[in-house]
Formats: C-alpha cells, sequence, structure tokens
C-alpha cells in the first residue's frame, strides 16, 4: 500500500501549508453585523459553514453548567417537531448540524451538498429562531447529565481533569468549571424556565461570524445570510474577567477507592499571540505531545517504568474582547500508587 503511493508523495514537493496559503480568504461584513470569511475550494461539490459567535461559558454568571446544557437542549429541535423529524429532514438532505462551546465561544457547525447549502441555512434559522425547549427533552437530559456524572467520577481521569480545572481557577469563578460540563450542583438544579431565561439573553447579531468553505460562488449565498434573523435579544458584548498571576504551587489530592495515580500538573504558560508561541508549540511536541516518541514517554515510561502514559498540553489561552487570557500548559500521568511520588518528582 505504500508503495502505491509513494511516487504520488515524492512527487508533492511543496509543503502543505504552501498549498493552504494558496486559497485566498474573502473577508465581508454584512448588513445586518455578521462577518462573514470565505474560502472557495472548486474539487467536491460541498460546504463546510461555522456559525461562530462570542458567547460561551463564561457568560453563565452563578450557573455553571447551563451554557453547554441550553446547547443541548437546543439541538433536540425546532418547535413543532420531534428531534426524530428534525434529525430525519436533516438526513434526507444529507446535512449535519452540531453544536460546540467553550468557554468564550461557541459554534454551529453545518456541513452537506453544496446544493443543499441554503437549506442548511434555513434549518439553523429555525433551530434558533424557534427552539421547542419541550419539558420531555429537558427532563430526558437531565438524567442523561445524571448519569455522565455517576459514570464520570468513576473515572479518575476525568476526576483529575475536573478538580485540576477548579483548583487552578479557583480565584476566576468563571473559568473555574469545565465549559462542556460546569458544576454538578448548578446543572442539577436547573430549572427550564432558567434555561429559557439565558437563552433569550443570549444572543447579539453584531458578534455573529461565519466561516464558509465551498466551491459555491459569493453571490449563491451572500443574500440568504444577509436575510438570516438570529438575534433573540441585545446584550454587551464585552465581557470583563480580572484574572490573577497564577501560581499553582500547592498539592491536591482527591481520595478514590482506585489501584492507579492520575497526577495532573498545571503550570501557566505563553499566550497564542506571544512572540514564542511556535518556538512553545514545537517545544512541548517534544516534550510531551508527541505520545511514544516525546521525552516525557521515553523518560517516565520506557526508562524508569513508572508510568504506562504520559504527556503535556499547552492551552494557549482563552479569546476574550480581542485578548486572550489564562493560557496554561498541564502534564498528566498514570502510575501506580507507590510510584506517585517518584513519578511526579
Amino acid at each position: 500500500m505504500l508503495e502505491r503511493f509513494s511516487p504520488s508523495i515524492l512527487a508533492w514537493k511543496r509543503k502543505p501549508w504552501e498549498c493552504l496559503m494558496e486559497s485566498e480568504v474573502k473577508f465581508f461584513e454584512l448588513k445586518n453585523g455578521i462577518k462573514v470569511h470565505y474560502v472557495k475550494k472548486d474539487k467536491l461539490p460541498i460546504f463546510y459553514a461555522n456559525v461562530l459567535f462570542n458567547r460561551g461559558s463564561i457568560d453563565e454568571q452563578d450557573k455553571r453548567g447551563i451554557h453547554n446544557f441550553t446547547l443541548r437542549l437546543l439541538a433536540e429541535g425546532p418547535e413543532g417537531k420531534s428531534p426524530v423529524e428534525f434529525s430525519k429532514e436533516l438526513e434526507k438532505l444529507g446535512l449535519r448540524i452540531k453544536t460546540r462551546s467553550g468557554y468564550s465561544f461557541t459554534t454551529f457547525e453545518l456541513d452537506g451538498l453544496s446544493d443543499f447549502f441554503l437549506d442548511a441555512l434555513i434549518k439553523l434559522e429555525e433551530l434558533i429562531r424557534k427552539p421547542a425547549f419541550r419539558e420531555e427533552d429537558f427532563k430526558r437530559l437531565k438524567d442523561q447529565y445524571f448519569t455522565a456524572v455517576k459514570l464520570g467520577f468513576q473515572d479518575p481521569e476525568f476526576v483529575s481533569s475536573y478538580f485540576s480545572n477548579m483548583f487552578y481557577f479557583k480565584d476566576v469563578p468563571p473559568l473555574s468549571a469545565l465549559p462542556d460540563f460546569g458544576f454538578v450542583r448548578d446543572v442539577l438544579g436547573l430549572t427550564l424556565e432558567d434555561v429559557k431565561n439565558y437563552y433569550t439573553s443570549l444572543y447579539d447579531n453584531s458578534n455573529f461570524s461565519v466561516v464558509i468553505v465551498s466551491n459555491l460562488e459569493i453571490s449563491e449565498f451572500k443574500e440568504k445570510i444577509e436575510n438570516l434573523n438570529l438575534p433573540l435579544g441585545q446584550r454587551s458584548s464585552r465581557r470583563f474577567i480580572e484574572v490573577p498571576e497564577f501560581k499553582f504551587d500547592k498539592v491536591y489530592i482527591v481520595n478514590m477507592d482506585i489501584e492507579q495515580a492520575h497526577l495532573k500538573i498545571v503550570n501557566p504558560a505563553v499566550k497564542r499571540n506571544d512572540p514564542i508561541y511556535g518556538a512553545v508549540k514545537v517545544a512541548n511536541f517534544i516534550w510531551g505531545g508527541s505520545d511514544f516518541s516525546s521525552r516525557l514517554m521515553k523518560m517516565v515510561r520506557v526508562k524508569e517504568g513508572l508510568s504506562y502514559s504520559v504527556n503535556s498540553v499547552v492551552n494557549f489561552g482563552i479569546p476574550l474582547n480581542g485578548d486572550i487570557i489564562a493560557p496554561y500548559s498541564v502534564i498528566s500521568c498514570e502510575t501506580e500508587l507507590n510510584k506517585a511520588r517518584k513519578a511526579f518528582d
């Protein structure tokens, strides 16, 4: 199999990023305030669209987890259609609509055949403008969340991530909960009215951006996006979070009845716009981001035999109001209980 493809690989003299840079990114802002970034790709008659707005878990105020829960309930479908009926409509057109959320942003991802791009926009607008928010769906998602909680807190890897995030950001409440999970007490205490009220205060049309990659011409979709009516309410677009200088100079122990120790070592890192960003990214790849070829793996697992799994990850910060806040790095390691101290050292 390798020999079959090797001639074309050898003939490909340009680097991958040189090919990517050939794609011209066009930008325009519509009358409704939506900002559009467009890349034209002619090889296949498909589209990928990412509708992004700068709202995330840091906008939750006092109910950690309501943002992600609201998006999950939103995805159950618009008024007048059951989740199954809405899914079948998308499936018939070969479309997919997914939601993702983070600390400071939320995206709706759409993809399918270019012939049905306008249909995808119509479905998205229907979903956002007229969410069903049914009581039965709300109760079902709460039950699913409760099940995820019970399973999650039996998983030492999840527990270590949950608490390391809480401890590291303990002085910055908007960042202290995992954006896709929240705090258990807050989510289980949500009411359907809480979700509806949060949703109506969520959107501000001037903060929407759309990234489109397709073989379509701009003239084929610009008018439709121009007429999209997405906002449900008006809200200031700027969020202010005071982030102190982080020091993770303490050791926190979470007791579980398990045979292994799961270690998380968290430290401050550099921002994505820092001049040494590229160097840090490469250094992390060498240090712990390249699986079995990393130095951490060779030192901790291969040489010392202290761990089956060890790696490092750098989060280069959270975008907020044109700035980047709270970058951090995490070294993760699983080891036997009696080897935990040596592995940590």
